[in-house]
């Protein structure tokens, strides 16, 4: 093939869309909606580079900068780029990337890829030698090429609308829990509880995730080559529609916190009652030596002496401190008791609930005219906090080193109280979760004789995570490093997330969130570590530094963890027209209706609905391609069709979701 067939604007196209693809997680899916292929690409390096996003999408990866890079390296394809600068090669094409205009692109891709060959049959097609048949043949092959090229430069077939499928109203279908993410033991008891309770396992897994947090926060730091820190503390949300089991999934995962607390107060009631009896004494002095120094006459060596006693039994007495409070776990509280009861516990609390609604009612400020986020956002990073008051009973005792685990399931409905007020997403409260939304529910096809958790499998988790409980609480939390290793693992999962934050980038529009999401994994793969270490019985696991393999295990987690939270924050921002669309769509099914009017979405969307609210609805859809204009003669109402694939998913009977 001549070189002549490649020209700039070609080749400019191919490196657009192809840095497109390593940062934009929009592009290769629009990519493909015009049935690009590797072998579309004129040059064998871009080819390659395709091909190896191909593969990353057939194994459910998002194809990113790294990703792609060690895809490559893999295949043994990466020694075509040695020519371009290798992998710096793709750090150029993601520089340049265009934040937009994707299907263009692939269009402009395949066009090139369609002219170069037809030019190639055209030049065989003139050989003289050539026999008739093979000439017949050759030109039925022309025009069924040139024809494919037509219907795409003119984006015929029919559709009016913008060219590739329709769009989904969530930007993504959050993919199940990754195999072989969690550690020992902990892996084990998720799946069993999973087929138990017969749930996705993403809940199970998350919540489990937030019960290491309760084990080791406030205990260790993660320390970051610069000196930076990370607490262990997790705050994760598992949503999921009624019937979906969540109270009895988080019940296996309540059994050695509810035994350790119970432990707990075996240990310190002896101390209560001490500390009870020795302030009772101490108080019983101090209020004798008060009533001596009213009796004694003043000046007198009697007055002076009971004096100085009451002063010295009023210093004991302020300088009596009590044992820490037993109770640490809590279902459902506000703000302030919250933090009331961390002053008590020495710092530390675990807000563990089934039916976590309430308590985003109370983060909303359901019960003040101000929510109080200072307990929630302070404790994440281990924050001093406390309080002073007019009154007495709202007075909160200064908290050094704070550390709260929050682990929480709810209705996914109730998410959306995260987002009634600003404060909690202007201030970062919202960006501090880890969000499951699982989408392959079990529900339909769960059996009525689903397996019991083995004996074994309980019991190694429950002995596990008690002894990572009982792990001392330090006044001065101990301090875990990454090795080498760690470091250079660290520094790659930097350089895939910090480009996509960027604006045009597919993590922009959640920012406050995924600028959070390297120092979520830091603390992931300390708590994989701690555990692993800790279970395998040794008594300082942090004196050992966190090794390059479980880092990499924790890194994996992003993708699931930005796939989920994206899902989530739809769902926190989803407009109540968002809703209509999704009810226009089902009565459009309903009537079978590839063609309608805006009078008839009005009739779909509301007993009572007005035009105004139909076209506000139209809109929505329009924008996400599910319809597109007719011509009409008409102006009274416009003509709309439905987009063929969404009537082809009408008549397979598939009820894919929006």
């Amino acid at each position: 093939m001549s070189t002549l067939l490649l020209t700039a604007d070609t080749d400019k196209a191919e490196r657009e869309l192809l840095g497109a693809c390593l940062v934009c997680r929009e592009a290769l899916p629009q990519a493909l909606t015009v049935g690009l292929t590797e072998d579309d690409f004129f040059g064998p390096h871009h080819r390659q580079i395709f091909a190896a996003m191909l593969a990353q999408k057939a194994d459910g990866e998002q194809p990113d900068l790294m990703s792609t890079w060690a895809r490559m390296q893999a295949k043994e394809i990466a020694h075509h780029l040695k020519a371009h600068g290798s992998d710096g090669y793709l750090s150029e094409l993601a520089t340049n990337a265009p934040v937009s205009g994707f299907a263009d692109l692939a269009r402009a891709v395949k066009l090139a890829a369609h002219d170069r060959q037809l030019a190639l049959l055209r030049t065989q097609h003139a050989d003289r030698d050539m026999s008739e048949v093979k000439r017949r043949d050759l030109a039925a092959q022309i025009r069924s090429l040139q024809g494919e090229r037509d219907r795409l430069a003119t984006h015929a077939d029919g559709w009016p609308g913008e060219p590739g499928p329709p769009l989904p109203f969530a930007d993504s279908v959050p993919p199940p829990w990754p195999e072989l993410a969690l550690p020992p033991v902990l892996a084990e008891f998720v799946q069993a509880v999973a087929a138990f309770s017969q749930v996705p396992r993403s809940m199970p897994a998350l919540i489990g995730l937030g019960t290491l947090s309760a084990a080791f926060a406030g205990k260790v730091v993660a320390t970051l080559p610069n000196g930076h820190t990370e607490a262990l503390s997790l705050y994760c949300v598992a949503a999921a529609d009624v019937s979906e089991r969540k109270s009895s999934t988080f019940a296996q995962f309540a059994t050695p916190i509810y035994d350790y607390q119970r432990e707990r107060k075996e240990q310190l009631a002896p101390l209560r009652s001490e500390y009870e009896a020795e302030r009772a004494g101490l108080q019983a002095e101090h209020d004798q030596a008060i009533q001596e120094r009213k009796r004694a006459k003043s000046g007198s060596p009697q007055h002076g002496d009971a004096c100085d006693r009451a002063k010295r039994l009023r210093e004991k007495l302020d300088q009596l401190k009590p044992p820490p409070a037993w109770e640490f776990v809590t279902k459902d509280t506000t703000a302030e008791g919250l933090a009331k009861l961390m002053s008590r516990t020495g710092g530390f609390a675990l807000l563990f609930s089934p039916e976590g609604g309430g308590v985003f009612d109370r983060m909303a400020g359901h019960y003040d005219r101000e929510p109080n986020l200072d307990v929630f956002l302070k404790s994440y990073d281990g924050e001093s906090f406390g309080s002073h008051r007019a009154s007495a009973e709202r007075e909160v005792a200064e908290v050094q080193r704070p550390a709260l685990a929050i682990v929480l399931t709810t209705q996914p409905a109730t998410l959306q109280k995260l987002t009634e007020r600003r404060e909690l997403e202007d201030r970062g409260l919202v960006a501090r979760f880890l969000f499951a939304l699982p989408t392959d529910s079990q529900i339909g096809n769960r059996t009525p004789d689903s397996p019991a958790i083995p004996a074994r499998v309980a019991s190694a988790y429950t002995e596990a995570m008690l002894r990572c409980l009982r792990i001392d609480r330090p006044d001065v939390p101990h301090r875990l490093s990454l090795s080498p290793d760690a470091v250079t693992e660290y520094e790659r999962l930097h350089w895939q997330i910090e480009p996509q934050l960027k604006p045009g980038g597919s993590l922009y529009d959640m920012r406050g969130w995924a600028g959070k999401l390297i120092g979520k994994i830091v603390r992931v793969a300390a708590l994989f570590h701690l555990w692993e270490l800790t279970i395998q019985g040794n008594a300082a696991p942090w004196n050992a530094p966190i090794s390059g393999d479980t880092f990499r295990r924790a890194a994996e987690l992003a993708p699931w963890l930005i796939e989920h939270a994206r899902a989530a924050f739809c769902l926190m921002k989803q407009s109540a027209d968002t809703a209509k669309a999704r009810r226009l769509l089902d009565g459009l099914r309903k009537e079978k209706a590839e063609t309608f009017t805006t009078r008839t979405a009005q009739r779909l969307i509301a007993k009572n609905g007005t035009k105004a609210e139909a076209e506000r609805v139209l809109d929505v859809l329009h924008t996400h391609n599910y319809v597109a204009p007719l011509p009409t003669a008409r102006k009274d109402s416009q003509r709309w069709r439905v987009h063929p694939d969404e009537v082809q998913r009408w008549t397979e009977g598939r009820n894919d979701a929006a």
